[in-house]
């Protein structure tokens, strides 16, 4: 939930439209913790702020029934892989369509052959055992192009977080790459 009551906080589409409970778009804020601009940056200032003075966080969130924030990573993020370009975003909202899948994130990880290939960790519900052949059937049935498929799939049990409580996907990134 916001830090002051006096804070404000939306959550927006590319149009800057709000978007209702449930939906991933992303987060502005005004009030007493939040910057109002940057000093002599007038370009940054106006990509940085609404025209009504909401500072542009970057990170993707929603609202959750209870009414707090859920945040889902960043904005820009995207995975190059053998030249295609895939939001981590897009595949997390299709695996936690899984009865199966409590929560998802999605990483690149550094790959000599495709630039990046796609690893998903998954949080599944009751412990159940997932395999990568089963989450592609599952995406396919979906209709998920084929190169937007996961390389890889690892379970866990609990994200590592930043300082502000966001899932660290570097050190989700880091954990495939010390295996």
């Amino acid at each position: 939930t916001p830090v002051s009551p006096a804070d404000e906080v939306k959550i927006v589409d590319e149009s800057d439209e709000e978007v209702p409970k449930g939906v991933f778009g992303e987060l502005l804020s005004r009030g007493p913790y939040t910057i109002d601009g940057y000093y002599k940056a007038d370009e940054a200032n106006r990509v940085s702020f609404t025209a009504d003075g909401f500072y542009r966080t970057g990170d993707k969130a929603m609202w959750t029934k209870e009414g707090c924030l859920r945040l889902g990573g960043r904005i820009k993020e995207q995975i190059n892989r053998a030249g295609e370009k895939i939001m981590p975003s897009e595949i997390e909202g299709y695996l936690c369509q899984h009865p199966d899948i409590k929560e998802a994130a999605v990483v690149g990880i550094p790959d000599e052959e495709l630039g990046n290939r796609i690893c998903a960790f998954i949080m599944p519900e009751d412990e159940k055992q997932m395999d990568l052949l089963e989450i592609h059937q599952f995406l396919k049935a979906m209709g998920v192009a084929s190169y937007k498929l996961p390389d890889q799939v690892e379970t866990i049990e609990l994200w590592p977080l930043t300082s502000v409580g966001k899932i660290d996907k570097k050190a989700l990134a880091s954990m495939v790459q010390n295996n």
